[in-house]
């Protein structure tokens, strides 16, 4: 029985590179009882070419169970606007502020960022989609 899963699975493409299997937008799942924490709002992204740094701010969240802001934040970044949330390859960086600052080089094209916050739980929905553009 299971070889033969295993073979519908392979032939219905579940092998495919960089495919999220049906319903991976909605993970993480939220534990039993909790609730997720609020969106992160009003994500901005920036990069100051006078110092080569990337810096980017947010309207932080609340963790619905306890009432407070204890939370951690998940940075996504991404080369094209971004389809698929909570790839943790995608992960750029974490951090308990509402605010990132990362020395980084100049660069072509446009690079796309996304925050969720997560209460040791749950993680949230994530935020608006910051769009940097580059300046060359």
């Amino acid at each position: 029985m299971k070889r033969c899963l295993f073979f519908l699975l392979l032939a219905l493409g579940c092998d495919r590179a960089h495919t999220t299997p049906p319903g991976q937008f909605l993970l993480p799942l939220l534990r039993s009882g909790g609730a997720r924490p609020t969106t992160p709002t009003n994500l901005r992204a920036r990069y100051a070419a006078s110092i080569s740094a990337l810096t980017m701010d947010w309207v932080g969240s609340i963790d619905p169970d306890t009432g407070l802001p204890n939370v951690v934040y998940s940075i996504y970044a991404y080369e094209l606007p971004p389809r698929e949330y909570y790839r943790r390859q995608d992960i750029l960086a974490t951090t308990t502020l509402t605010s990132y600052y990362q020395s980084a080089d100049h660069f072509t094209g446009s690079l796309y960022f996304v925050v969720t916050a997560f209460d040791g739980g749950a993680e949230s929905l994530p935020s608006n989609v910051a769009q940097l553009e580059s300046s060359l």
